[in-house]
């Protein structure tokens, strides 16, 4: 009895449901509408193309326009009535009973365009049109994204349409931030969490009397150095002194450095964007622009956006969400604050948006337009999306293929953000939803956060953050704990990716003459970075960011050793400095011949070696006319003539020396063409062989253990490449004058038997 009851109840309520209107809430979509999937880029196209697909997306709007109409009943809102935003279709006049064939020409406020009338054109009468529920927001790769007011009923017959490759809800992005803000008693610091008081809180000696400039400039090749002063009390601003030296080893260092050393250039004339909340040039301290100096610099507000509209500006002052502002104002200030920021000298440019998903999409494409390529970075730390979105895929990879630096936030949630991976080849209506987009858009610098050194020791800095997300598209990993403004304390996931983005501005302003591209950028960084040092993350390898600083000093003492990328830093905390120490193989140096190996490449006098006898993943080429050569640059071989181990040699500058436990091999790290780094590990690890003159005149052609020549995937042979680092490449680029590789293929040996 109680089964058939419950089919009847059943029915009772399906006839209910079909009688009765489904009071379903109405929401703004996104509707992505292609002419043909073989069109250029829509900004790369001739004119003709972007006239024909903008008269296809035209056709498409007034065909969403009928379904709007023709579908309002079902537009009907909870207490019975006619949602409001629908008042506009009374205004309109009668287009389908009229003699005349009349359509609407959708006005695109975004981006105006002339409209010339085709001949074809003559028996149509167009009106055009502002809608307020239908409208252009821009084009996206080859199609065009418009936002549309649907019901679900609407917006399931849209999807239907021709040329609609997809349709969905246009949502807001969740801001984070576990501490914001909060105002920091600087004496008080570690006191807030009942925190021992360290040596450096008691510290009150000089804090310029340590360090050594002419070192630092011979480390880094910076043009200029410049350095910025802070007390190592409670760790205030180690968001900045962390990139700025190496991996710091408490129990070598009596008290830590808590300077910013960065280069005098400081990313001038290099272009800053950042999509967020807004900026407030009233914001205490950060946003000096110089003027009247050398270094004058530009901070302004180009443009405020909400609803998918842009309102382009040219202001000091600008918010969608005055409760948010100081979002906007944190992350431009980490990144470029006079302060608080890492390119101190680059100019400020925020594009405020009201958060939503239409929103993102119409920013970057008003970079895309009115920024200039090579000499911009563009920074987003706004990464909470429910789904994955092709147009924020699309639109980031218009603006990368541009010449656009593009850098955004991993997520805040503990989770391999990279645990899937989505191919643009997929049918764009068939996304695949992600907990925390961003970190999951292939091509994007990806930054993850580490912990908090503020409250506790130095050394969290080099942790992953407990909330900080992860996975092998993770890029590098920065601070996420900032003070910034008039001692505002915040903490999250979202100051890391500004932190990068302000490194990748210093290394692009200091180097002027460069064409700087997503893949140059950000394998400088990679080379500049910290290898490893992150603790709590799966990622192998991982990389925390740098400036080119790598000299670790102590305030006590002006004792230093200088740090490489990969592995663990010896530090001093007396005055003696702790020399690199080596083991010596039993052979006789009888059985060896050296080597020195010099590049030729515009005669420019780059040598093969290291500054410290130890391995490491990656090492630099030094000019040795420039006093900036390496303690270590020869290599001992068994022979001239065929393959041999490349034994790096443990005799100080020039001299021969024995042979140590150090050999040249491949690294881990590969460029963007999928070729190794080379290495130096220690000899009862290498797997490879290497001889000069293997295959051509002045290669150094690699080998395996058993000397078979060392291939790629394709069957071509490799030899030594370089550029800052050794690397490897195909051996036949130095035939090919044309290649902008083939120089970097040739050395020059000189031998000693």
């Amino acid at each position: 009895m109680f089964k058939y009851s419950f089919y009847f109840l059943y029915l009772i309520v399906v006839i209910f449901n079909y009688l009765t209107p489904v009071f379903a809430e109405n929401n703004f979509y996104i509707v992505s509408i292609r002419r043909s999937k073989d069109d250029e880029t829509y900004d790369q196209a001739a004119v003709a193309v972007q006239n024909a697909i903008d008269d296809l997306v035209n056709e498409r709007m007034n065909d969403i326009y009928d379904i709007i109409e023709d579908n309002k009943e079902t537009f009907v809102t909870e207490d019975g009535t006619m949602d409001e935003k629908l008042n506009e279709l009374d205004a309109l006049p009668l287009r389908k009973r009229s003699a005349t064939k009349k359509r609407l020409r959708f006005m695109n406020t975004n981006r105006p365009k002339k409209i010339v009338k085709r001949s074809d054109e003559e028996d149509t009468e167009y009106i055009n049109f502002k809608s307020q529920i239908l409208y252009h927001i821009c084009p996206v790769s080859n199609y065009y994204a418009v936002r549309a007011y649907l019901s679900d009923v609407a917006a399931e017959k849209v999807k239907k349409l021709p040329n609609v490759i997809s349709c969905y809800k246009d949502k807001k992005i969740e801001l984070y931030d576990s501490i914001s803000p909060k105002k920091v008693n600087s004496t008080n610091l570690f006191k807030r969490k009942n925190l021992n008081v360290s040596k450096s809180d008691q510290y009150n000696g000089p804090l310029d009397k340590h360090y050594n400039l002419n070192d630092i400039k011979k480390e880094t090749n910076w043009s200029g150095v410049s350095v910025q002063q802070f007390s190592p009390a409670g760790n205030k601003y180690s968001h900045l002194s962390l990139i700025s030296q190496g991996k710091v080893d408490p129990e070598h260092i009596e008290i830590y450095d808590n300077n910013y050393y960065y280069p005098t250039t400081a990313g001038k004339d290099i272009d800053m964007y950042f999509i967020d909340c807004g900026i407030s040039m009233d914001y205490p301290y950060e946003f000096d622009t110089y003027e009247g100096t050398k270094d004058e610099r530009s901070i302004t507000c180009d443009a405020l956006i909400a609803d998918g509209h842009y309102q382009k500006l040219d202001a000091n002052h600008c918010y969608t969400n005055s409760d948010e502002l100081f979002h906007g104002n944190a992350v431009a200030g980490v990144a470029a604050g006079t302060k608080s920021g890492v390119a101190k000298k680059a100019n400020i440019h925020m594009v405020a948006i009201d958060l939503g998903h239409s929103d993102v999409i119409l920013a970057m494409d008003y970079i895309l337009k009115n920024a200039t390529p090579n000499k911009s970075v563009i920074n987003i730390s706004l990464g909470k999306w429910d789904d994955y979105r092709y147009d924020i895929y699309y639109k980031v990879r218009d603006l990368i293929e541009a010449g656009f630096v593009f850098i955004a936030d991993a997520g805040p949630n503990d989770v391999d953000v990279c645990g899937k991976r989505y191919y643009p080849d997929y049918y764009l209506g068939d996304y695949v939803e992600v907990r925390y987009a961003y970190g999951a858009y292939e091509n994007v610098i990806t930054v993850a956060a580490t912990a908090d050194p503020y409250n506790g020791s130095i050394t969290n800095g080099y942790k992953k953050a407990e909330f900080a997300n992860y996975g092998d598209c993770v890029d590098f990993y920065a601070p996420s704990h900032v003070i910034v403004g008039d001692d505002e304390e915040h903490y999250s996931s979202c100051y890391a990716p500004p932190i990068v983005a302000g490194v990748a501005a210093l290394y692009m302003g200091e180097n002027p003459k460069v064409k700087h591209t997503q893949t140059t950028v950000k394998e400088a960084l990679r080379e500049m970075a910290l290898r490893d040092v992150v603790q709590g993350t799966p990622d192998a390898p991982n990389y925390f960011i740098n400036n080119g600083k790598h000299i670790v000093y102590s305030l006590t003492n002006s004792a230093r050793a200088t740090i490489t990328k990969t592995t663990t830093v010896r530090q001093t905390k007396t005055s003696t400095t702790i020399k690199a120490t080596s083991t010596t193989v039993s052979e006789s140096n009888n059985n060896y011949i050296l080597f020195r190996f010099k590049g030729t490449m515009k005669s420019s006098d780059f040598y093969m070696g290291t500054n410290q006898l130890k391995s490491q993943n990656s090492f630099h080429l030094y000019e040795l006319d420039k006093n900036v050569g390496p303690t270590y640059i020869n290599w001992l071989v068994t022979s001239k003539n065929k393959p041999s181990i490349f034994y790096l040699s443990d005799a100080t500058f020039l001299t021969q020396g024995n042979i140590s436990n150090y050999c040249l091999d491949l690294g881990t790290y590969v460029n963007a063409e999928g070729y190794n780094y080379l290495s130096i590990v220690e000899c009862s690890k290498v797997q490879h062989k290497f001889q000069y003159g293997g295959s051509q005149l002045n290669t150094i052609d690699i080998y395996t253990m058993d000397n078979k020549h060392l291939k790629d995937s394709e069957g071509y042979n490799l030899c030594l490449y370089y550029s800052m680092t050794p690397r490897i490449s195909r051996c036949d680029y130095i035939n090919d004058k044309t290649n902008k590789n083939a120089e970097h293929m040739k050395w020059e040996a000189y031998i000693y038997d």
